[in-house]
């Protein structure tokens, strides 16, 4: 989540938002920038609410899985996913 006019507001609370979910990845490759985080949870949270998986998707978990293996910071994998990919990434 971020603050927006004082108001805690939800990445996933947008359903279908290319813009949030741009801003989602930002949000994370900062994160992973910083050097205050050991490990990213939950790196797909945004496909809660941004249900397809087409180039806007792949872009940003590119973005994210790539500054990741820069910064040599691991990623969560859920193995127990509700919605499995229908192609490889």
């Amino acid at each position: 989540c971020f603050i927006k006019d004082n108001k805690q507001v939800f990445y996933n609370s947008f359903p279908h938002d290319e813009k949030m979910i741009e801003k989602y990845g930002k949000d994370v490759v900062k994160a992973i920038q910083s050097g205050l985080f050991k490990y990213i949870a939950h790196p797909d949270l945004f496909m809660n609410a941004y249900r397809v998986w087409d180039d806007k998707a792949k872009e940003v978990s590119r973005k994210i899985i790539e500054e990741a293996l820069k910064y040599n910071v691991p990623l969560e994998i859920m193995k127990n996913t509700k919605f499995p990919l229908q192609e490889e990434f």
